[in-house]
């Protein structure tokens, strides 16, 4: 098949002649036409999407930023909550050695049953005025008791084991007058105090309240 030679000069440009064109001028034209719109459409959605490469890039550090920021605040939390937690243990566990109002009494009796086992003669073993204040509440007991060195000494090592938290203070200790020689058996009177606490639940409570 031969292919005819065009001559470009003799060819009206003029594009309301284009229905004169020759076929080839007519394709290659369409075809031109085409890869230009091809090009145009090509720049216009890869400027598009670099455009949004870029906004992506612009607002990607805020979101590191704000990330970081959650993460180690979500850290911070969990470190919190732990400690919460254990403090919450601690609380209920010395909460359960406090005393209540119905525990006063008890600890009066428990005393009381605690020296007869260890043939403690109680003088006095007397419940005396709570005081208190924003914290605690304290209940105070006196005792004055009589009994030998190991009596005595076997009974305040029982004391140190009982599960409701008791301090103790104010001790005094004299002999008494009796006939005996035998230095082990030699009655002695010992006075102390005995503090037991609760927690104060209420802050307007006045010290020294009956």
């Amino acid at each position: 098949m031969k292919i005819r030679q065009i001559d470009l000069s003799d060819i009206n440009w003029d594009l309301n002649a284009a229905w004169s064109w020759p076929a080839q001028v007519k394709v290659s034209v369409i075809v031109l036409i085409s890869l230009l719109l091809s090009l145009v459409l090509f720049y216009y959605d890869t400027l598009n999407e670099f455009n949004q490469w870029q906004q992506l890039q612009r607002e990607e550090q805020p979101l590191k930023t704000l990330f970081e920021t959650n993460q180690a605040q979500a850290v911070d939390l969990s470190s919190y909550q732990t400690q919460l937690q254990r403090a919450q243990k601690q609380w209920q566990t010395i909460n359960t050695v406090m005393t209540t109002e119905d525990d006063a009494s008890s600890l009066l009796h428990a005393i009381s049953q605690l020296g007869i086992a260890h043939n403690i003669e109680f003088k006095s073993l007397q419940l005396l005025p709570k005081t208190a204040d924003n914290a605690l509440i304290v209940r105070p007991i006196h005792l004055e008791m009589i009994g030998n060195y190991s009596e005595l000494r076997h009974f305040m090592a029982a004391l140190e084991t009982f599960p409701t938290l008791i301090t103790l203070h104010d001790f005094t200790l004299s002999t008494l007058d009796n006939t005996q020689h035998d230095a082990s058996n030699q009655l002695l009177i010992m006075s102390l105090m005995i503090k037991a606490y609760k927690f104060n639940d209420n802050d307007t409570t006045q010290a020294n309240e009956k």
